[in-house]
């Protein structure tokens, strides 16, 4: 902790202000080169200057590991954060199948988490169309909660490449 204290003693003083890399979003301050050092066998390094949701942290990043893309497992863990980015899924494949998602509806945010909760919910496949040249059709699967290709899935499939399982692997056979 007393690291990172003095990093951002060193950024309040010797900081430049950098102009943000997303619209609508305030500038950053920072400086070229800042390090923290700790040692892990004292404990985790979890910041204490701000609320920390512990429980959220732990249970989205087993979401994230387990390659998991439908935020049923972090709402029934009382993990909130994503629901947001799903509903908004949600409405897009809503709007693009036409409003015809096999008995699904307009639902608002909180009809939507309690449908995520659901321990059935199928997955409702329609026909969608190439946008581009109309020239193909495919099925399009969604169940309700998914969010499309998120960290999760990335992780688990970076074009055919489970990245987690390689750490794994790396890990067993070349430890050092």
């Amino acid at each position: 902790m007393k690291g990172y204290i003095k990093l951002l003693e060193k950024i309040l003083k010797k900081g430049v202000e950098k102009e943000s890399g997303r619209a609508n979003m305030p500038n950053t301050w920072g400086i070229e080169y800042g390090k923290i050092t700790m040692d892990l066998s004292k404990g985790f390094p979890l910041l204490t200057t701000k609320k920390v949701f512990w429980k959220g942290i732990v249970h989205e990043l087993l979401w994230f590991l387990r390659g998991d893309t439908n935020i049923k497992y972090l709402v029934d863990n009382g993990v909130n954060i994503w629901n947001g980015d799903a509903y908004r899924w949600y409405n897009k494949w809503w709007e693009e199948s036409g409003k015809d998602l096999g008995g699904l509806r307009h639902m608002t945010m909180e009809e939507f988490v309690e449908q995520v909760k659901q321990d059935s919910n199928p997955p409702y496949v329609w026909k969608s169309h190439n946008k581009k040249d109309f020239g193909w059709v495919v099925d399009t699967e969604y169940t309700v909660g998914d969010l499309g290709k998120v960290y999760g899935h990335q992780w688990r499939n970076q074009n055919g490449v489970d990245q987690v399982q390689e750490v794994i692997d790396g890990l067993k056979t070349n430890p050092y």
